[in-house]
């Protein structure tokens, strides 16, 4: 009877909703990859397929990425033809009642509490600032301090639906990733992902993988993290796969000209060195554990990739 009456539903919003329009023109960008964001339709983060979803997938229907990216919602895209329409209705109908992976629930919350930051002025007064340029494949880090140990944990035991910890960064990102308004400019403009900071010390206290020596040898250890492993189509790891894909750390990270457009990151940086090289500057020692989230424009590359094959720069091969 509930599958009945939401299907009825959907019926009428397939009449009353606008119609997704389908113009290349409308967003000059490079091409669309195909595929969702989700692997299980949970839309609210809640665990399983019910009617908030639906009410999510209501509240964004007739959005179109060639269209209008700002109205478009990547999350809503449960079919991944570029538009949230009737069909991204089917696929939530057909999973109507089940439950979903954590990793799917858990990538749902992040990209729901981001959601604001589509806005940059809106991550701005929520005290964020830039922290690189334009970085290709990738754009630009707008970062926020506070969360990297405000809000450290990744860690699903903090992090499950309904019980949502008061330091668990998924409703806190560390960083947002943002296109640029033109080459060159440095000057935020589309939402790209997220990006999460678990700091190195946390990491060898308690969530860190069994490894030999983990504090000895940081870069062999890697956080738990999403969806306990993150083992679906993470990150391009040395270590060859399994449950330390999608992280990485950066020894000697230098920032300087923080909150500028000239803002620069690089790692490599001797402590004293980076105090001159300009502005409002801050050194770590290891900055890391680091994980990125492509929620808001997909990357064929995968979800949690540490680069994105949808932005301009040329690091990556063509997907």
């Amino acid at each position: 009877m509930k599958k009945l009456i939401l299907f009825v539903v959907l019926m009428v919003a397939a009449f009353t909703a606008p119609t997704l329009a389908d113009t290349d023109q409308a967003h000059a960008g490079p091409g669309w990859p195909g595929g969702p964001l989700l692997n299980c339709p949970d839309l609210d983060g809640g665990g399983s397929v019910n009617f908030p979803d639906f009410l999510i997938l209501l509240q964004r229907f007739g959005g179109s990425y060639n269209a209008d990216p700002d109205t478009y919602s990547l999350l809503a895209d449960l079919n991944g033809d570029k538009g949230v329409g009737f069909p991204d209705f089917l696929v939530l109908l057909q999973q109507f009642s089940n439950t979903c992976p954590l990793m799917e629930s858990q990538v749902a919350l992040a990209t729901l509490a981001a959601e604001k930051y589509r806005d940059p002025a809106q991550a701005t007064a929520d005290g964020y600032s830039q922290g690189s340029q334009y970085v290709a494949n990738m754009g630009i880090h707008v970062s926020k301090f506070a969360n990297f140990f405000g809000f450290p944990d990744i860690d699903p035991a903090n992090c499950t639906p309904g019980a949502i910890s008061g330091t668990c960064q998924l409703e806190h990102p560390a960083g947002l990733l943002y296109t640029e308004t033109s080459p060159g400019s440095g000057v935020a403009d589309e939402l790209i992902g997220l990006w999460f900071i678990v700091p190195v010390q946390p990491v060898c206290d308690s969530f860190f993988l069994q490894e030999p020596d983990p504090c000895d040898q940081p870069v062999g250890t890697h956080p738990i993290g999403f969806g306990l492993t993150n083992t679906d189509e993470d990150s391009e790891d040395p270590d060859g796969g399994g449950p330390q894909r999608g992280w990485h750390t950066h020894p000697s990270l230098c920032v300087w000209n923080i909150n500028t457009t000239q803002a620069f990151t690089a790692e490599g940086i001797p402590e004293g060195t980076c105090a001159d090289l300009g502005g409002l500057t801050i050194w770590f020692e290891t900055f890391g554990w680091m994980n990125h989230l492509y929620s808001f424009i997909p990357n064929p590359a995968g979800r949690f990739q540490n680069w994105s094959c949808l932005i301009p720069g040329g690091v990556v091969p063509p997907c």
